[in-house]
């Protein structure tokens, strides 16, 4: 800043000087974001989180610097996540001590589920009055309950009643009927239905084996 002196001699002449300062200020900006899972909604009532229960995500990113951040926003990178709701709107303006609240949903899929936890990180970001960029980043991870369990059934689903004797005798032909479900919550590779039963017939399956089984498939 610049200040002046005058003053008027016996002459009725003025005088004036000027003179400048330039002192620096030492600014800190900086932002801190915090995220966390602020809901779910338990779709099959499980008690936990599973597949196609729909997650609420919060995000608070605050200003904790000493100057003013403009063009202050949230991103998420995670696939599938929905557009984030934020107050205010980004790209926001944040006064020191003054924070965006957003938040977002996302849906459980199968490999979620599969790879047992869903994890991802946030970014805030905002940009300095001396244009420099300022970010901070969170992340959560939200773990899954993975069950992994198969159940077979047998059963004799035909006899060709080669004598009509009404029952099962010599050279009679038995059709027995195999079923694998997969009982758990995880997807299951290279499914196969085995039988030491000498003289028994070839397999005949749909799906072809080996076979991928999502849950509750046949």
């Amino acid at each position: 800043n610049t200040a002046s002196a005058s003053g008027t001699d016996p002459n009725a002449t003025e005088v004036t000087d000027d003179d400048a300062i330039a002192t620096p200020v030492v600014t800190g900006p900086a932002i801190s974001l915090t995220k966390t899972l602020q809901s779910n909604a338990d779709e099959d009532g499980s008690g936990g989180v599973s597949i196609a229960d729909t997650l609420t995500y919060s995000f608070v990113a605050t200003n904790t610097g000493d100057v003013s951040l403009s063009a202050v926003r949230v991103v998420d990178p995670l696939p599938g996540l929905s557009a984030l709701s934020c107050a205010p709107v980004e790209p926001a303006h944040l006064d020191p001590g003054e924070s965006i609240s957003c938040t977002a949903t996302y849906t459980v899929t199968q490999l979620n589920v599969d790879q047992g936890q869903i994890l991802n990180t946030a970014t805030a970001e905002g940009i300095a009055p001396d244009s420099s960029l300022v970010s901070d980043n969170d992340d959560v991870t939200v773990l899954i309950a993975q069950v992994a369990s198969i159940a077979l059934d047998k059963f004799v689903a035909g006899n060709a009643d080669e004598d009509g004797s009404g029952g099962v005798t010599r050279d009679d032909t038995l059709t027995y009927q195999f079923e694998a479900t997969n009982t758990g919550n995880l997807t299951l590779t290279g499914v196969n239905i085995s039988d030491p039963l000498v003289g028994l017939g070839v397999f005949d399956c749909v799906p072809a084996q080996p076979t991928t089984l999502l849950p509750g498939a046949t």
